[in-house]
């Protein structure tokens, strides 16, 4: 008996950015559906950023802090920025053609 996939699975795609740069048009319209703007179709959603965006410009990093407090996310310590060192031995990690 075969297993039937849940219609709640999730299903993950790779996105091969050097596809992209190099002009292959299914992986540019891959890319063009992940980034574009306006998709979240629920208007909820879409003035909650607005609303928390236009926040974050006005009162700056308490205002990251509280909407982090809100929805959850960030690091455990609490830091909103990542420091070089951090950064520095982040890239290390990579591969070479993910680095690039």
């Amino acid at each position: 008996m075969t297993a039937v996939p849940s219609p709640t699975a999730l299903r993950l795609r790779r996105l091969d950015l050097a596809l992209v740069q190099a002009g292959d048009q299914e992986a540019i319209a891959h890319r063009r559906s992940l980034v574009r703007r306006g998709a979240v179709p629920d208007r909820a959603v879409r003035e909650a950023v607005r609303s928390t965006l236009a926040d974050v410009r006005e009162r700056g990093d308490e205002a990251v802090r509280d909407a982090n407090a809100r929805v959850g996310g960030g690091r455990a310590d609490r830091l909103l920025v990542i420091g070089r060192p951090d950064l520095i031995e982040a890239r290390e990690t990579l591969e070479p053609p993910v680095r690039r």
